[in-house]
């Protein structure tokens, strides 16, 4: 039997789908099917063409109303925030650089630093320990998940 090296680009189009488009997919379907429809992201669908379309999932969806309020509001924040990391993580991997960490510090201000900006009325927004929650455990998860496939060179791995 002979061996050959992995595809790699199956493998990177496969982390791409499972840990990056996979999470902001999922929630961005959150906020387009049950969160309201005020949100600036509906003013875009609008103007894309795309709200009548969206009106018509959310009623087929109708279960909004029966959701938890964390998996409305917190869920896709954390979605989010893990898909970011996880990205950065496994693109810097294991350097010790002022890009990695000038990246990796962005995600945690954009996500938990605009929390806590909202606690403290510099950001427009409500404060929510659940969104703070979320934010953590989805960066968490990303950087260690991130580290573990650059670890293990999933990459560059032979079959």
């Amino acid at each position: 039997m002979k061996i050959r090296p992995r595809n790699n680009q199956g493998i990177i189009y496969k982390l791409l789908c499972l840990h990056f488009i996979l999470p902001v997919a999922i929630g961005t379907l959150i906020y387009l099917l049950f969160r309201p429809v005020n949100l600036t992201v509906f003013h875009w669908a609008e103007r894309a063409g795309l709200y009548s379309f969206i009106l018509k999932a959310r009623d087929l969806f109708n279960v909004g109303g029966y959701m938890p309020e964390w998996f409305v509001y917190s869920l896709p924040n954390g979605l989010w925030a893990y898909s970011f990391m996880f990205f950065i993580s496994v693109i810097w991997g294991g350097t010790k650089s002022f890009g990695k960490t000038f990246f990796v510090s962005l995600v945690v201000a954009l996500s938990v630093g605009s929390e806590l900006g909202q606690l403290l009325n510099v950001v427009p927004g409500t404060f929510c320990l659940y969104d703070v929650f979320f934010y953590t455990l989805g960066l968490f998860a990303g950087y260690y998940l991130g580290k573990l496939y650059y670890k293990g060179d999933m990459l560059n791995e032979k079959v």
